[in-house]
C-alpha cells in the first residue's frame, strides 16, 4: 500500500471541500434566483427579473455540463467569473429597489471556500478596491449608484469586515486540516511501528512486502527476504532478566537498521524475530549481505550496563525465485530459518555460496 504524503492529502481534502461547496451553491443559487426573478417580474421589474433568470440558467447549465463531462477547473473558473459579474451587476444597478447589495455578503465566503486562502485573498483585494472606486468615485461606472453616502459607508465597511472574517475562517480551516493530517500521519506511523525497537512492525512490513512484490513482478526483478531469530533468547532473559533482553533487541535492531542498505527495510516480525526486505536483490547477493551482518553480530558481545551478552542470530533466506506471492515467500524463508536452527544456529540457510 502506497502512503500519501500529508501535503497531498491536504490538497485532496481541500479539493473535495471546494467541490462540495460549489455543488451546494449551484443547487441553492439557481432555485433562489429563479424564485426572486419571478417575484421581481410580478413586481414590475422585468429587466431585473430577466437578469436573475439568465444567471440561474447559466449556473444550472455549467453544473449539468460539469456533471456530465467533468472539467472541474473549467466549471469552477466559469462560476467564479459569473458570480463576479453578478456581484458588480448588483452593486452598480442596486437590484430591486436598491436591495441587491444584500446578496453580496456571500461573495467573500464563496471566493475563499472555492479558490482557497491565497487566491481568494488576491481576488478579494481587487474586488474591495473596485468596490471602493464604484461607490466613492463619481461617474466611475457611468450613472451614479442609487445608494446614500451612509449606505455606501456602511456597506463598504461591512463588506471589508466579512472579507476579513472569511479569510480568517479559511486560514483556520486550513490550519486545522494541516494539524489533522499531521496527527493522522503520526497515528498511521505508530500503527506501523514497533514500540520497543522503533522498527516497522509486522503490519508495516507486510504492506512494504506487498508493494515491493508488485514492483518486483512488474519489473521482472528478483527480491529477497531474510527472517532472523535471536539464538537462545530465552536463556538471555532467564540469565540477565527481561530488561536486558529488551536492550538486546533494541541494540540488535539498531545494528540491523544501520547495516543494511538504504533501499532495504527492517522490521521486528514478532518476539525475537526480525525480517529484512531486500528489493532488487538476488539470492547470492542477499546471502553475502546477511552473512556479513550475522558475523558482525556474533563477533562482539553487547555491553548492557554491567552485563556482557553474547548474541548470535540464525537466518532463513528466500527470494522470488521460490514464490512471487507473499505467503509462499515467507513460508520459504521460515523453512530456511528452521533449517538454520536445526543446523546448529548462528548460520544462514540455504547456503548459496561461501561468504566472502
Amino acid at each position: 500500500m502506497l502512503n500519501v504524503m500529508p501535503a497531498e492529502r491536504q490538497a485532496m481534502s481541500g479539493l473535495v471541500s471546494a467541490k462540495l461547496v460549489l455543488d451546494l451553491l449551484c443547487c441553492m443559487a439557481a432555485p433562489f434566483l429563479l424564485f426572486y426573478g419571478a417575484k421581481s417580474y410580478l413586481s414590475g421589474f422585468e429587466f431585473y427579473a430577466a437578469s436573475l433568470m439568465t444567471f440561474a440558467v447559466l449556473i444550472t447549465s455549467s453544473f449539468v455540463i460539469y456533471k456530465f463531462f467533468g472539467h472541474w477547473k473549467l466549471h469552477r473558473n466559469f462560476l467564479v467569473w459569473l458570480f463576479t459579474v453578478f456581484y458588480f451587476y448588483l452593486l452598480i444597478t442596486g437590484g430591486e429597489s436598491g436591495s441587491g447589495i444584500f446578496w453580496l455578503y456571500a461573495y467573500p465566503l464563496l471566493m475563499f471556500s472555492v479558490l482557497g486562502m491565497n487566491p481568494g485573498k488576491l481576488i478579494m483585494s481587487a474586488i474591495i478596491s473596485a468596490t471602493a472606486c464604484i461607490l466613492f468615485i463619481p461617474g466611475f461606472t457611468g450613472p451614479e449608484p442609487i445608494y446614500s453616502m451612509n449606505t455606501k459607508l456602511r456597506f463598504f465597511g461591512s463588506m471589508c469586515f466579512v472579507s476579513m472574517m472569511a479569510f480568517i475562517m479559511e486560514r483556520a480551516r486550513v490550519s486545522a486540516a494541516i494539524a489533522h493530517h499531521r496527527v493522522s500521519a503520526a497515528l498511521e506511523d505508530l500503527a506501523r511501528t514497533d514500540e520497543l525497537t522503533a522498527l516497522l512492525n509486522r503490519r508495516g512490513m507486510t504492506e512494504r512486502i506487498e508493494t515491493e512484490l508488485m514492483r518486483s513482478v512488474r519489473d521482472g526483478q528478483e527480491m529477497s527476504v531474510v527472517i532472523c531469530d535471536v539464538d537462545f533468547f530465552k536463556k538471555i532473559n532467564d540469565q540477565f532478566g527481561h530488561d536486558v533482553g529488551d536492550h538486546v533487541l533494541v541494540q540488535l535492531a539498531d545494528q540491523l537498521r544501520y547495516t543494511v542498505r538504504g533501499s532495504d527495510s527492517v522490521a521486528r516480525w514478532g518476539g525475537e524475530e526480525f525480517i529484512i526486505l531486500l528489493p532488487n536483490t538476488g539470492l547470492e547477493k542477499a546471502y553475502r549481505l546477511i552473512e556479513r551482518i550475522r558475523e558482525s553480530i556474533a563477533a562482539r558481545p553487547y555491553e548492557i550496563g554491567h552485563c556482557s551478552v553474547d548474541v548470535s542470530i540464525s537466518c532463513g533466506l528466500a527470494s522470488t525465485k521460490f514464490s512471487t506471492e507473499m505467503n509462499g515467500l515467507l513460508k520459504a524463508a521460515d523453512l530456511s530459518l528452521y533449517e538454520a536452527k536445526a543446523g546448529g544456529r548462528n548460520c544462514t540457510r540455504p547456503v548459496v555460496l561461501k561468504a566472502s
